[in-house]
């Protein structure tokens, strides 16, 4: 088990600990280079299926005021016709 510098305040920090005991800093992950900020790709898939489930949403909505125009306008067809 190695001690390593804080990168914030400088204080000897054990390398398996996840952050610095005196700043909070955070410490494992950072040294072995794996960053806790996901990588862009990721961010990428992310924004692009919030943005399908928008769009489906959009498209459901869409269907059901269509059918509901739909309907009305075929009861006010009927009423007419007196069927």
């Amino acid at each position: 088990m190695a001690l390593i510098k804080c990168r914030e305040c400088g204080h000897d920090v054990s390398e398996n600990a996840f952050s610095c005991p005196y700043c909070g800093s955070p410490i494992a992950y950072v040294y072995k280079n794996q960053e806790f900020t996901s990588s862009p790709k990721n961010d990428t898939l992310y924004t692009l299926g919030k943005i399908a489930i928008i769009l489906f949403c959009i498209f459901i909505g869409g269907l059901i005021v269509f059918a509901t125009l739909i309907i009305s306008s075929m009861n006010s067809l009927f009423s007419l016709f007196g069927l």
